[in-house]
């Protein structure tokens, strides 16, 4: 997702989750539902946040599920783990639906 907007659900490397509302006064960020703003430059940094719409955020939980449940690697059952309940491990969520993106934009060129 390249513009964010009302909706949009921003997540970092440990799980924070943010959800957008409306832009903020100063038209300098984003309000969110759990009512701290978020600067536009923060919100949009790759480094820090992760966007999803409802859908892709639902299909990258999805995924994880089903890799968790093949998977005993700690890492991949560690990080449904962190992404329920902060361990301090970093979760591999934002990992995951890059995978998702990757293989959905593969297949849509087919």
């Amino acid at each position: 997702m390249s513009t964010l907007e009302s909706g949009t659900i921003l997540i970092n490397a440990r799980g924070s989750v943010r959800i957008i509302r409306s832009r903020t006064k100063a038209d300098d960020g984003w309000n969110c539902t759990d009512g701290a703003p978020i600067l536009d430059v923060e919100a949009a940094d790759p480094m820090t946040w992760t966007p999803y719409t409802p859908d892709q955020l639902a299909l990258a939980l999805s995924v994880a599920s089903q890799v968790e449940a093949l998977s005993d690697e700690p890492l991949m059952a560690g990080g449904i783990r962190t992404w329920d309940a902060c361990s301090g491990r970093p979760c591999v969520l934002p990992k995951l639906a890059g995978v998702v993106r990757d293989c959905s934009a593969k297949l849509s060129h087919v």
